[in-house]
């Protein structure tokens, strides 16, 4: 019966341990998440990737075109880059194919 006593003990307290380990080593923010905000296509590479963008302080300017990718707006993937979901990627070329800016896309030449 003390066995099983001190079985049940060290057992909870490796199960709190390693819930506490595994805590530590999120690698995205919950913040970061919850933040939509815009960022600046780099002109290079593939504009639906979210490595192509760069974080943007506050709204952008007017891009003035309608040719290309200027600057987007999504959530924050917890490394200053877009989460760019499957819903952002048909708006971007939508924008592209139409040559319209869109809510959360905007163009330039």
């Amino acid at each position: 019966m003390k066995r099983n006593f001190i079985l049940t003990a060290i057992a909870t307290v490796a199960v709190v341990v390693a819930a506490g380990i595994c805590s530590a080593f999120t690698s995205v923010p919950q913040k970061a998440q919850l933040q939509e905000q815009w960022f600046e296509y780099n002109g290079s590479g593939d504009r639906t990737q979210s490595e192509n963008y760069s974080l943007l302080e506050g709204t952008p300017s007017s891009c003035g075109g309608e040719d290309e990718v200027c600057a987007i707006r999504a959530m924050d993937n917890g490394f200053e880059q877009p989460d760019i979901n499957s819903a952002l990627v048909v708006e971007i070329n939508a924008a592209i194919g139409n040559k319209t800016e869109s809510q959360n896309v905007h163009l330039q030449d």
